[in-house]
C-alpha cells in the first residue's frame, strides 16, 4: 500500500511539474507578445518581437512585426507628406506675393484681372509694369510645366521681364532679352508662352508682341467685331541661340478707341473641359466678349468665368486660369 501511495504522489508531482512546464512554454511567448504590443502602443514603431517559434504564436509574432513595419512606413510617409504640404504652402504664399496686389489706375481705362492655379502652385503669370512715367507694360504668360518646376521658371521669367522692361519702350527688345537670359538654362521640353504689350497712357497706343501665346482678343467698337491679334513669335526657351527667336518676333501696333475691349488670357480658359472632355472653345469666348462689350471690365470678366464654370460643371480644373480685361472708356 505504501509503495502504491508513493507512486501516486510521485505521479501527481510529475504531472503538476509537466503542466507547469507546458504552461510556462505556452504563456511565455504570449507574455512576450503582450510586452511587445505595449511597447508599440507607446509609440515605438521600430520595435520588433523576438518570438520566433514555428507554431501559431510564431506566425502571430511575424504578422505583428510586419504590421509595425507597415505602421512605421506609413508614419514616415505621413510626416513626409506634411513636410511637402508645408513647403507647398510656403511656395503658394511666395507666388501669390509676386502677383499684383492692386491694379494700376490709368485715366480712361477700366481694368480687371483674375488668376487661379490648378495646383498649389501654378505656371501662369500676369503682371503690370511701370516702364516709365507715361508707359505701362501688361503681360500674361504660361509655362509648359506645372507645379513647383513651372512656378520656379515663371518666377525667373517675372524677374527677367521686370529688369528688361525698365525704361524700355520696345516690347520686342524686352522679350528678346528675356529669352537670351532664360533659354540657355531651361530644361529640354520646357518653355514659356507670353503676350506682352506696352501702353502709352496719354495716346493709348499699344505695341504688342506674342511669344507663342494665345492670340489676345480685341473687340473693335469701330468694326463692331472681335479681332484676333496674332503677331508672329515662338515661345521663350525653344531657341537657345536666340537668332530664330529674334527673327520670328513681330510687333503689332494699334490705338485703343473709346468702347474697345482688349482681353488677354491663358489656355486654361479656352481649353477648360466639361465632364465629357469638350473644350470651352475660342468661339464661345469670342461670343461672350462681343455680347459683353458694354459691360464694365470686371463684369465682363465675371461673365466669362461664370460661363466657364457652367461649362465645366463637376469636371476638375486641369489647367491654370488667367484672364485680363482692359476696356477703353
Amino acid at each position: 500500500l505504501g509503495d502504491v501511495y508513493k507512486r501516486q504522489i510521485i505521479a501527481s508531482f510529475g504531472g503538476a511539474f509537466a503542466a507547469f512546464l507546458l504552461a510556462t512554454f505556452l504563456t511565455r511567448p504570449i507574455r512576450t507578445l503582450m510586452r511587445d504590443l505595449r511597447q508599440v502602443s507607446l509609440g515605438d514603431l521600430q520595435h520588433q518581437s523576438r518570438v520566433s517559434s514555428g507554431d501559431e504564436l510564431g506566425n502571430l509574432a511575424r504578422t505583428f512585426n510586419q504590421m509595425t513595419r507597415n505602421l512605421h512606413t506609413a508614419q514616415a510617409a505621413k510626416l513626409s507628406q506634411k513636410a511637402l504640404e508645408h513647403e507647398l504652402s510656403l511656395a503658394t504664399n511666395i507666388q501669390s506675393g509676386l502677383l499684383p496686389s492692386e491694379l494700376p489706375e490709368i485715366p480712361g481705362l477700366d481694368l480687371a484681372a483674375f488668376y487661379c492655379s490648378a495646383k498649389e502652385v501654378g505656371g501662369d503669370y500676369y503682371d503690370f509694369l511701370q516702364v516709365d512715367e507715361d508707359t505701362v507694360g501688361m503681360v500674361v504668360a504660361d509655362v509648359s510645366g506645372k507645379g513647383v518646376p513651372g512656378s520656379l521658371v515663371m518666377t525667373m521669367t517675372r524677374s527677367m521681364l521686370h529688369m528688361a522692361a525698365r525704361d524700355n519702350n520696345s516690347p520686342q527688345q524686352a522679350i528678346i532679352e528675356v529669352n537670351s537670359c532664360l533659354a540657355p538654362d531651361m530644361s529640354p521640353g520646357m518653355f514659356v508662352t507670353m503676350a506682352y504689350l506696352v501702353l502709352a497712357t496719354k495716346t493709348r497706343e499699344i505695341r504688342l508682341v506674342r511669344a507663342g501665346h494665345n492670340a489676345p482678343l480685341l473687340y473693335s467698337a469701330r468694326h463692331g467685331q472681335v479681332i484676333d491679334l496674332h503677331p508672329k513669335g515662338i515661345a521663350i526657351g525653344l531657341d537657345r541661340e536666340g537668332d530664330l527667336f529674334s527673327s520670328q518676333l513681330e510687333t503689332q501696333k494699334f490705338t485703343l478707341q473709346p468702347g474697345d475691349v482688349l482681353v488677354l488670357y491663358t489656355d486654361g480658359i479656352v481649353e477648360g473641359k466639361d465632364p465629357h472632355g469638350n473644350d470651352f472653345g475660342d468661339d464661345r469666348l469670342h461670343q461672350l466678349i462681343a455680347r459683353g462689350k458694354d459691360l464694365s471690365a470686371q463684369d465682363l470678366l465675371n461673365t466669362i468665368l461664370q460661363d466657364l464654370q457652367a461649362h465645366q460643371k463637376t469636371a476638375e480644373q486641369s489647367d491654370d486660369i488667367t484672364l485680363l480685361v482692359l476696356k477703353s472708356c
